[in-house]
């Protein structure tokens, strides 16, 4: 309606960010004095209360922060809308005070003649008629572009509000995606189309951000990941068992040009996507994701294979991957290549009170590293397996070779009866946006 348009201003977004802004700064203030004043109290106070409260304050202090990113996005969103809408609110008066011209401008945005005894006028009415409604029409549908852009934006970011709690969510994740709005919703998007409900505690979580395809790293150009999953029987009690095999040079050798790594060494809190291919086992929820992440070449080329995948499980819950990922930017751009510079291997978990077992037959590159998370947050390391080489040569001598972990042989023996399921691709909901 035309009179509810002409009421809007953009001072009142920018009233509203200062507001929020003032009181982002405001809690920020109130737990950094609180926890300066607990630091304040050593050395006088000491011991187990002490070290309990220190804890907590610094907990309290890196959730309010946590927290204060949140709204300082909220607060670039509005100051953001309010200069967008001076500029659609400024076009769309100029085009009515040149309509209203000739024509009167109704409530619901139509036009009539204004009355016209000259016949010159009349003309140019019939003239500008068509024009002067195609203006207006524009001019309308970019304000309302701009009320349901900004009106998405602050309900996603109303979603990340309400996730961005220290219920469920473990500070290792919350710590790796504050610095990307909306990855915490984009992670529950995918959790509920799989699931049918929002991520509730650590392990869902783990099983959320593994699920999200949505690229955020800008070497990615926006290209999302492969995730494959099938369905398990759940093994309450054993959380969830992370694999990442990741490349820990920054650049390797590839022809004709050279492919990027993920440039880092092993890391229990490591974040799926700095993998090359991350495998998830979650015996909580009864469900094993495998995703196979954006090949980059160093020319900017970019490339996604999908990972094959073969489970099987036995009825004391141990679980048997076999696994196999081509670069979707072979070697001189060759299929025989390709096939033949694979990652893979063959892994079987077997849950035990103090972890989960591991045998296995995997590449001698890339490097391997296995955690296991349990429901209340903790995460123990169950394996790091380094490439044999960490140079930019470890691909080319080192993808075609295996070696054994733990006692292989007899544990696939196990297997021989079992029938294998392969992991199918999903189409999982993108809430998020690539770029960090």
């Amino acid at each position: 309606m035309r009179s509810q348009v002409e009421l809007w201003r953009p001072s009142d977004l920018t009233v509203t960010a200062s507001n929020l802004d003032g009181f982002r700064r405001s809690i920020v203030d109130v737990v950094e004095t609180m926890r300066n004043d607990v630091d304040g109290m050593a050395p006088d106070w000491s011991g187990i209360a002490f070290d309990a409260a220190a804890r907590r304050a610094d907990d309290e202090y890196d959730e309010v922060r946590r927290l204060g990113r949140t709204i300082q996005a909220i607060v670039d969103a509005y100051n953001e809308g309010a200069r967008e809408l001076e500029s659609v609110l400024g076009f769309l008066r100029r085009v009515v005070v040149e309509t209203e011209e000739l024509f009167v401008v109704t409530e619901e945005w139509a036009l009539t003649r204004k009355p016209a005894e000259e016949g010159g006028l009349r003309d140019r009415q019939d003239e500008l008629a068509d024009y002067f409604a195609e203006r207006i029409r524009n001019a309308v549908a970019g304000v309302r572009m701009f009320d349901e852009k900004l009106a998405a934006a602050l309900e996603a970011f109303g979603v990340e509000l309400s996730l961005n709690s220290p219920q469920g969510v473990p500070s290792d994740l919350r710590d790796a995606i504050a610095s990307t709005p909306g990855r915490l919703t984009a992670a529950s998007v995918a959790f509920e189309a799989m699931f049918g409900r929002r991520p509730a505690g650590a392990v869902d979580w783990r099983t959320a951000v593994a699920l999200d395809p949505t690229s955020y790293l800008d070497k990615n150009q926006g290209v999302r990941a492969e995730v494959v999953v099938g369905r398990i029987e759940p093994v309450p009690g054993q959380g969830i068992v992370r694999m990442g095999l990741y490349i820990p040079a920054g650049e390797v050798v590839n022809f004709p040009h050279n492919d990027l790594g993920d440039d880092r060494g092993e890391d229990q809190t490591f974040d799926p996507e700095r993998t090359r291919v991350s495998l998830y086992v979650d015996y909580e929820n009864g469900l094993v994701i495998a995703r196979q992440n954006p090949s980059v070449g160093v020319a900017g080329e970019v490339g996604v294979g999908v990972p094959e995948v073969n489970v099987q499980q036995l009825s004391d819950g141990s679980v048997r991957l076999q696994y196999e990922a081509e670069n979707a930017l072979p070697p001189l751009d060759s299929e025989t290549l390709a096939t033949f510079y694979t990652v893979n291997g063959d892994i079987v978990l077997s849950p035990g009170p103090d972890g989960v077992g591991v045998a296995a037959q995997i590449g001698d590159y890339p490097s391997l590293e296995i955690y296991q998370d349990s429901e209340s947050g903790g995460t123990q390391q169950i394996y790091i397996d380094p490439a044999d080489s960490g140079s930019k040569w470890g691909p080319v001598g080192n993808l075609p070779f295996h070696h054994i972990l733990g006692d292989y042989s007899s544990a696939t023996q196990r297997f021989d009866a079992v029938p294998s399921m392969a992991l199918w691709e999903v189409s999982v909901p993108s809430a998020g946006r690539g770029g960090s």
